[in-house]
């Protein structure tokens, strides 16, 4: 059987997509359309690659980060002016995003922010983010990626 993005992983990515679509939305005159569901990422050979492998769902995400073709379909989406697709995931303590040409689709720039350190407090999983962490690293990659001012 095959194994999902790790517990809770599927629907964080889903909140940060939200997210991200009102952040770009406040900063810019951009029309912003959402896609339901999270990517399913294939399996790591364990046996092709037993020393890469020390925790599958952050090597599967690492392999989508670094990929320079996204293995995401976008032609069945018929949103007229569509430019371009943003896709977001979480490795480790970091929030990671790829912009995506949906017509070739080559990624066009890749952004990561790391939860941000508070002195005092605990560094949490990404699960237990609060709202202003979220945004704070959301925006940050947007930024990156150039898609709203600094």
């Amino acid at each position: 059987m095959e194994k999902d993005l790790p517990s809770g992983s599927g629907m964080l990515t889903v909140d940060l997509a939200k997210a991200a679509a009102e952040i770009l939305q406040q900063h810019e005159a951009r029309t912003v359309y959402l896609v339901d569901g999270y990517l399913r990422l294939p399996r790591v050979d364990r046996s092709q690659h037993p020393g890469e492998v020390v925790d599958e769902g952050n090597t599967r995400i690492k392999r989508w980060y670094n990929e320079d073709v996204t293995q995401i379909d976008y032609s069945g989406l018929r949103h007229e002016g569509l430019d371009a697709s943003l896709e977001i995931g979480t490795l480790g303590f970091w929030v990671v995003m790829r912009l995506v040409d949906p017509t070739t689709k080559q990624v066009l720039g890749r952004a990561r922010s790391m939860i941000p350190m508070f002195s005092g407090r605990q560094v949490q999983p990404p699960e237990q983010w609060d709202e202003a962490v979220r945004r704070e690293m959301l925006t940050q990659c947007l930024t990156d990626l150039g898609l709203i001012a600094e």
